[in-house]
């Protein structure tokens, strides 16, 4: 399965992805979160922080993070703030995902845990 394709297929955030950056084939590590969850959770950590800031910690490249960002908000999860210069991301806790699996959870539940805080 190639890199984001199980991401595309059943949604944004939650899904199985099995490619890293920066890792060789052999050594690719099995993540239980994709990139749009990564950059959720980042974000929701450090609303103010710039994209390459978003970028280092999620270990993914600035042309990504933005792309991930657009698809964030264009879906409803978070929302873009002008703040001067500056740009501040503010997450909609609210809002509830599709899991597909089990009972709907909420994004701020859904944060809160992935950064143990439930």
């Amino acid at each position: 399965m190639r890199a984001g394709t199980a991401a595309r297929r059943c949604g944004i955030p939650i899904c199985v992805t099995t490619t890293a950056r920066n890792r060789s084939k052999a050594s690719a590590a099995l993540s239980l979160l994709t990139n749009h969850a990564r950059v959720l959770i980042a974000a929701a950590a450090a609303p103010d922080a710039r994209v390459r800031d978003l970028a280092e910690k999620t270990d993914l490249s600035e042309r990504g993070v933005l792309r991930i960002l657009a698809d964030l908000e264009s879906a409803g999860f978070l929302e873009r703030v002008r703040v001067g210069r500056c740009t501040r991301y503010e997450i909609d806790s609210r809002r509830g995902l599709d899991d597909r699996v089990g009972k709907p959870i909420k994004v701020g539940d859904f944060v809160a845990l992935a950064r143990g805080r439930r």
